[in-house]
Parts: structure tokens; C-alpha cells; sequence
């Protein structure tokens, strides 16, 4: 396992816990069981189709991960109808920024990287989901990677700055090839493997065209904008206030960074975990999940926009760990971006980021930010004050 250069000392740091205002893993659930129920009244025919589309595009790629990996104690001897059965369960989320087939619109260079890459963890006894973004513009130390052409690529060294280190999105498409999923995922795992010494279980991948068809087929998302946002680089132009985006302006806001904020790749990684909560809510109140105009695009959009893991790609597999999280509530899903050093353009690990690793192998709830605490004593003092 890697950890930060000794170069990096404790450099300044930012916190960039958000939890999230929404009922995420609530409304996964509901969707896989209406999914369920809905398709059961065709016959089973709607239930094949998307199944076998969504296998389609899933991949075993324990060939390409090779055995140098951290531990799974329980992974042998996982029960193949249900795979994550008191388990706790890592899935690496990546988002490609791929510009071919439906995504040449986009730009025109080639090869792909992952522009968004989260682990979501969900602990053992189902008490929780706790989901950790990576940023792109993370210095990493990535490992000799198998590659489509049978050939393996040179590992890159844990670098200090943008001059002499890589970035964490360079991974995917190091070992994509410039257009291999699979590789690209293998890649990305094993970065991540290596730098927190955390198993993963399994993987998702969605491309550009993937997401904005996904939103317009839940009828767009609505979001309250805090600032005009004019950025060619991302194709959007919005201005402040409460709208409804639809999929072309969603994936743009999704993308932007630049002239937003404070401009950096943290700053966008917040407004993505704000436009998932959205998103979920949008699923709900659109009323998508009971109207079969809506949700049969829906599925076509998630099984055509999705690379998986063998087991992800399984409806069943889902519907069962679905089911062990009907019971969770919106306080129990948790967003966290790790405390990072700055240099410049890029963020660098910080021996902070242990604990997180830490607890998500060990099964525990993510550390508290600091702020957090802060405002929790400085809530407590208040009601104190009050109460004297």
C-alpha cells in the first residue's frame, strides 16, 4: 500500500465532508422492488429484456486483478444467490469522460478517464451506506497495470506535485488502452487497492451520454443554482435560481469547474453529491417509478449507460441487496471527500486520509470532520446557555 511522501509533510488542508439531504438508499431500494413488481405483470418479458441488457454490459474481470490484492476474508465462500449476504460490500463508482460511440458530441480527443470516482461502502449489517470520493486530480502511485493487448504498463511512481507525480484519472485510462472498460475499471481498482489497502468488491461505470439520457428520461432534475454559470468548456449557460435542468444542462453541471466557486475539482465534487441527492428526489416526485412511460426509459438508459461487475450485472444479485436496505433513512447514507494537501492544480494524500481507509476496512462509521465536531460543541455550548 502507498502512502504520502514524506515531501508532503502536513500540508494545509480541507475538509470536504457533505452529507447529503436525501433519501438515496431509501430510493434505491423502492426502485429495484417496483422494478420487480412492475415488470412481474408483463409476464416476465420487460423483467428478460432488461436483465439480459443489463448482463450484457457486465464483465468478470478477476483475470486482469491478479492475486497481490488485499485481503476479502469472507469473499471464497459468498452465497451466489446472494452475493453480499452479511457482507460488507465496496463498489468503485467511476464516471468516463469517454468521447466515443454516443459520446463524440463531447469533444474529439481520444481515449477515457474517470472524471468521478467514489467507493461506496455498505457496512455488514446493513446499518449504513458511507460513500468516499477520489478526486481526479489526485496525486497517486499507480501499479503495473494489465492492458487489452496483453502487455502490462510500466508502474508510475507516487510524485509530490503536477510535475513529477499522476493523477488518480489517469489510471482508468492507462489501463483502458484508450477504449477497453474493463481494463480501465481493473486499473482504477488496483490504484485504489494500493493506495488504501481497502478490497473491492465490485465496480460501476457511466458514461456522459449515459447520465444526460438517464435524466431526461426522469423528466429533468431540479437544483437551486447559487451563481450564473457561463462555461463553453463545460456547454453550459444557466443563471442563478431554482430550475429544472434537463440532461444536457445536468451533465454540464456536473462537469463545470472552472469559473464556478473556487474553481477547483473539490469544489465540483460537491456539486455532484448535491445533484445525486437531487436526482433521487427527482425520481420520486416525477412520479417515475409508478409510470411505466418514465420508467421502462429509464431502464433502457441505466442498462445501456452501465459497465459492471459480473455480479452488479445480476437483477437479482441487486434485488437482493436491495431488500437488505429497506430499512435505512437519509441520515444513513454519508458523503465524504478526504482532508488534501494543495499544490497548484493538483491535491495530494495526506497521512490524515489512513483513518478513513482505516475504518472503511475495519467496517466503521467514517470519521467525524472537524467543522463538524466544531459546530456540534458549538451547538451544544448554545443549548447549554439556553438552558441556563
Amino acid at each position: 500500500m502507498s502512502t504520502p511522501s514524506s515531501q508532503t509533510g502536513r500540508p494545509e488542508r480541507r475538509h470536504g465532508t457533505s452529507a447529503v439531504p436525501s433519501r438515496l438508499p431509501r430510493i434505491i431500494v423502492l426502485s429495484l422492488l417496483a422494478v420487480l413488481l412492475f415488470t412481474a405483470t408483463f409476464a416476465g418479458t420487460v423483467y428478460q429484456d432488461f436483465s439480459s441488457r443489463l448482463q450484457a454490459q457486465s464483465s468478470d474481470i478477476s483475470d486482469l486483478l491478479g492475486s497481490s490484492r488485499p485481503s476479502a476474508d469472507e469473499s471464497a465462500q459468498r452465497n451466489p444467490t446472494d452475493s453480499w449476504e452479511g457482507q460488507a460490500l465496496n463498489i468503485l463508482i467511476l464516471g468516463s469522460d469517454s468521447r466515443d460511440e454516443a459520446n463524440k458530441e463531447f469533444g474529439d480527443f481520444e481515449g477515457m478517464r474517470s472524471d468521478t470516482a467514489m467507493i461506496a461502502h455498505v457496512a455488514a449489517d446493513r446499518s449504513r451506506v458511507d460513500v468516499v470520493s477520489i478526486p481526479r486530480d489526485l496525486i497517486v502511485e499507480i501499479p503495473p497495470c494489465p492492458q487489452p493487448g496483453g502487455e502490462y504498463s510500466y508502474a508510475r511512481p507516487l510524485g509530490s506535485n503536477e510535475h513529477n507525480g499522476t493523477r488518480f484519472n489517469a489510471a482508468f485510462s492507462i489501463g483502458s488502452g484508450g477504449s477497453d472498460v474493463r481494463h480501465g475499471a481493473a486499473c482504477a481498482i488496483l490504484t485504489v487497492e494500493n493506495m488504501t489497502d481497502i478490497y473491492i468488491d465490485d465496480w460501476a461505470v457511466v458514461d456522459m451520454d449515459g447520465f444526460r439520457t438517464m435524466i431526461n428520461a426522469i423528466g429533468g432534475v431540479d437544483m437551486c443554482i447559487e451563481e450564473d454559470i457561463d462555461d463553453w468548456r463545460a456547454e453550459l449557460d444557466v443563471k442563478a435560481g431554482c430550475q429544472t435542468l434537463d440532461g444536457d444542462q445536468a451533465l454540464g453541471f456536473a462537469r463545470v469547474r472552472k469559473g464556478i466557486g473556487d474553481g477547483s475539482d473539490i469544489g465540483r465534487i460537491g456539486r455532484q453529491q448535491e445533484l445525486m441527492g437531487a436526482m433521487a428526489e427527482q425520481t420520486l416526485s416525477a412520479g417515475v417509478l409508478a409510470n411505466p412511460s418514465k420508467l421502462l426509459p429509464l431502464l433502457s438508459s441505466v442498462a445501456e449507460s452501465l459497465h459492471t461487475s459480473e455480479r452488479l450485472g445480476n437483477l437479482n444479485n441487486l434485488a437482493g441487496l436491495a431488500y437488505s436496505l429497506r430499512n435505512l433513512d437519509s441520515e444513513d447514507i454519508h458523503f465524504l471527500t478526504p482532508p488534501l494537501g494543495y499544490s497548484g492544480p493538483v491535491v495530494l494524500q495526506t497521512w490524515e486520509m489512513e483513518e478513513i481507509w482505516e475504518n472503511l476496512r475495519d467496517d466503521k462509521p467514517l470519521p467525524k470532520d472537524a467543522d463538524e465536531e466544531d459546530d456540534a460543541e458549538t451547538e451544544s455550548e448554545n443549548t447549554e446557555d439556553s438552558a441556563g
